[in-house]
């Protein structure tokens, strides 16, 4: 991971982008394509929707953060997103 800022820039920066353009049209409903990258080192096998999620790496990072955006913009504007641990 020698230049993390292309996976903020892409999955932070740029889904923000696409959620507030969402709000713009009244899209609310959100299909999200995570990663187990979220999930960092496996403690157990096979990994489920309880396992920790602690990533290792700035792609883990940034998707886990996008995550953590999406359920607040779900709270706070009611966009429904479904994902690899959340279906609302």
């Amino acid at each position: 991971m020698t230049n993390p800022r292309i996976y903020f820039e892409n999955n932070v920066v740029n889904g923000i982008t696409l959620l507030n353009v969402m709000l713009e049209h009244n899209c609310s409903r959100f299909i999200f394509s995570s990663t187990a990258a979220t999930f960092g080192e496996p403690r157990y096998t096979p990994i489920d929707e309880k396992h920790p999620q602690e990533p290792i790496n700035a792609y883990g990072e940034s998707k886990l953060m996008f995550e953590h955006i999406l359920d607040w913009y779900h709270r706070a504007y009611g966009i429904k997103f479904r994902g690899w641990n959340n279906i609302i």
